[in-house]
């Protein structure tokens, strides 16, 4: 129930209040047909909640912009038993989720777990600790007056030289997690870790008479028409992985549209923007009409 700054755009400051666990959803009602797990395409970077496409289901979105399929995993494991849904929707996103996943897998936290399926921080009855964590973080007791005068409650300079020195030293510890998942070996050896995780969520489901549906996301324009040596690179990796993680699914009859088929046949590199938004010079996330067309194949497929 806090109000969020989500990012800032063409038509200014995107923002949203959370529910109790800092998700973006209108309510905290714990009933609802779809449960959607993913990354910032579900998150809703930079649009408006009504116009992000987990907003056209009767859902629950427990999405976060960055997260990989271990974290998505992990909450899976904390949030999702305090729910009453009867589908799963997991966004899987072959750009970066490889990527991702290859970074969270560095963490020993996150590697609990994978080693063990019953693994759980207990993160719901953790409330108080988190607050305190990000209180601390902010400085927000000596800063109260100094916030409570400004529009969004954020000292910006301060996040801001916070957030270059964050990202100086994840570019630093990641340049090798990155060299990594630009080659093709990457692909061949370390995607059983992500099957695992999507079978485990499969049989937990199938356990509790529930479904699940996996929805990969169309492939960015960035590395579907590359520029660069790098990105095609990247994308004889992405197109690799996604084959393989398709296969483990067909092996264990678990459900799955892809949004790229889709985009493939109707769209080109002349109007991919249709889709994917124009923003400095290249593309960003889905744009408006594309959420609602991701929206409409899944509601097809579901019927």
């Amino acid at each position: 129930n806090t109000r969020t700054l989500l990012c800032e755009d063409d038509i200014g400051y995107i923002e949203y209040f959370s529910d109790n666990y800092g998700f973006n959803n209108t309510s905290n009602i714990k009933d609802k047909e779809i449960l959607i797990i993913g990354d910032s395409y579900v998150h809703g970077l930079c649009l408006k909640r009504e116009d992000i496409f987990s907003s056209k289901f009767d859902s629950i979105n427990l999405a976060m912009q960055a997260n990989g399929p271990l974290i998505q995993y992990a909450t899976y494991k904390e949030y999702a038993h305090i729910y009453n849904f009867n589908k799963l929707i997991w966004v899987f996103t072959p750009d970066n989720d490889f990527y991702d996943f290859n970074k969270e897998t560095k963490n020993n936290i996150l590697l609990k777990y994978l080693d063990d399926k019953n693994y759980s921080q207990n993160l719901i009855k953790k409330d108080n600790i988190k607050n305190k964590i990000i209180e601390n973080y902010f400085n927000y007791r000596e800063r109260k007056f100094k916030e409570t005068i400004k529009h969004y409650h954020l000292d910006l300079k301060y996040i801001r030289s916070s957030i270059s020195k964050l990202i100086d030293e994840i570019s630093f510890k990641n340049k090798k997690v990155n060299d990594e998942t630009y080659k093709i070996e990457y692909y061949n050896t370390t995607l059983k870790d992500i099957k695992n995780i999507l079978n485990r969520v499969n049989n937990d489901l199938k356990e509790q008479g529930k479904e699940f549906l996996v929805v990969f996301n169309a492939i960015h324009p960035m590395y579907k028409y590359p520029k660069s040596s790098l990105h095609r690179e990247h994308y004889k990796g992405i197109i690799l992985g996604t084959k393989k993680i398709k296969q483990n699914l067909e092996l264990n009859s678990i459900s799955f549209i892809d949004f790229e088929d889709f985009v493939s046949s109707n769209f080109n590199e002349n109007n991919i923007d249709y889709i994917f938004k124009k923003k400095n010079g290249g593309y960003d996330h889905y744009t408006i009409e594309g959420n609602k067309i991701i929206a409409e194949q899944i509601k097809d497929y579901l019927k």
